[in-house]
C-alpha cells in the first residue's frame, strides 16, 4: 500500500503542476484525498507493529514527530519556492520526492500480510466503546479548530498586511517546531505530569488559550501565538494516538484507520465551515466559533480512563 500510494501520489503531484483548468485541479485533489489517508494509515500501522507492544505509544509518537517535521518543512520550502520561482515548482519537487520514496520502499523489507480488520461490525463495535468514542471526539474537535486556524491564517495575514509575501506567510508555521520535540517526548511528559490524560488536559488548555490570543491584530503577534496553538494541538495529537493504540494493540490497524478517518473528516470540515464564518462574519466570530468547538474536547477528556505512563 505504501509503495502504490507513493507512486500514484507522485504522478498526481506532477499532474497538479501541469493541469490547465480548475476542474482538473479538483479532480486531482479528489484522487489525492483518497491516497493520503491510505498512505498515512499504512505508515502508522507499520510503525506501531514494528517492535514490542509495550512501546507502541512511543513509536507512534515518534512517527507523529516526523510528520510534524515534514509538515513544517513542506510549508516553509513551498512558501519560498512559490515566492522565488513558481508555485508549480513546488508540486514538481514533491513528485520527485515521492518517487524517491517509492524507490526506497521497493528495496525495504516487506512486512507480513495483514489480516483484514476493517469490517463494519468491528468498526461499529469500536465506536460503541465510550473510551474510543471519546478519543475520536477529542481529535475531531481539536483538529477541526486547528485546521480552521491553519487555513484562515494566510487570509488574516493578508488582511493585516496586503504586501505580505508567500515566504513570510510560510514562516508563521514555524510554530510547528516545538511540536517535534513535544511529540518525541510524550511518554516522558506523561510520566512527569502523572498520566497521558492529564497531559492532554494541559495541552487542551494551552491550545484553547492560543486560539483566544489570535484575536489581537498583529502579524508578528500571530506568528508568536502559533507556537502556542501548534504546541498544544500536537501534544494532544501525539499523546492521544499512541494512547488509543496502546489500549488494544491487537486492533492497531483498525484503530489507526478510524483515527485517521476522523482526523481527515475534521480537517475537511475545518477547512470549509469556519472559513465561511470568517468570510461572512469576520475574524472575531470565527475565533469564538473555533474556540467553542475546541472546548467541547474537555467533555471527551472526562471520559478517558486515566492510565499512568512510565517513561520509555
Amino acid at each position: 500500500m505504501l509503495l502504490l500510494a507513493s507512486i500514484t501520489l507522485g504522478l498526481c503531484q506532477y499532474w497538479f503542476a501541469v493541469a490547465d483548468s480548475f476542474n482538473e485541479l479538483l479532480l486531482c485533489r479528489a484522487i489525492q484525498s483518497l491516497l493520503y489517508p491510505a498512505l498515512f494509515t499504512a505508515a502508522v500501522t507499520y510503525c506501531s507493529k514494528a517492535g514490542p507492544q509495550s512501546r507502541i505509544a512511543s513509536r507512534v509518537s515518534l512517527y507523529i514527530a516526523i510528520t510534524i517535521l515534514g509538515g513544517y518543512l513542506g510549508r516553509l520550502s513551498s512558501g519560498f519556492m512559490a515566492s522565488w520561482l513558481h508555485w508549480t515548482v513546488v508540486f514538481k519537487v514533491m513528485a520527485v520526492a515521492l518517487c524517491i520514496c517509492a524507490i526506497l520502499l521497493w528495496f525495504a523489507n516487506t512486512d507480513k500480510p495483514a489480516r483484514p480488520q476493517h469490517n463494519n461490525s468491528g468498526i461499529a463495535g469500536l465506536l460503541r466503546q465510550p473510551t474510543f468514542l471519546a478519543g475520536f471526539g477529542l481529535i475531531f474537535t481539536t483538529f477541526f479548530a486547528f485546521s480552521a486556524t491553519l487555513n484562515a491564517l494566510p487570509f488574516r495575514l493578508v488582511a493585516l498586511d496586503p504586501n505580505i509575501t508567500a515566504a513570510t506567510i510560510s514562516l508563521v508555521y514555524s510554530g510547528y517546531l516545538p511540536g517535534i520535540v513535544i511529540a518525541s517526548n510524550t511518554s516522558r511528559l506523561a510520566s512527569y505530569a502523572g498520566g497521558r490524560v492529564r497531559v492532554m488536559t494541559i495541552a487542551l488548555v494551552i491550545f484553547t488559550s492560543g486560539l483566544v490570543l489570535l484575536y489581537f491584530p498583529s502579524v508578528y503577534w500571530l506568528m508568536a501565538v502559533c507556537f502556542l496553538t501548534a504546541g498544544g494541538f500536537f501534544l494532544i495529537h501525539s499523546t492521544l494516538s499512541g494512547y488509543l493504540t496502546s489500549l488494544q494493540p491487537q486492533q492497531a490497524s483498525m484503530i489507526n484507520g478510524v483515527y485517521i478517518s476522523v482526523y481527515y473528516a475534521a480537517g475537511a470540515a475545518g477547512s470549509l465551515i469556519p472559513l465561511w464564518i470568517y468570510n461572512d462574519f469576520g475574524w472575531t466570530v470565527f475565533l469564538i466559533a473555533i474556540s467553542l468547538t475546541a472546548l467541547i474536547g474537555f467533555f471527551s477528556l472526562r471520559r478517558l480512563p486515566r492510565i499512568y505512563a512510565a517513561p520509555s
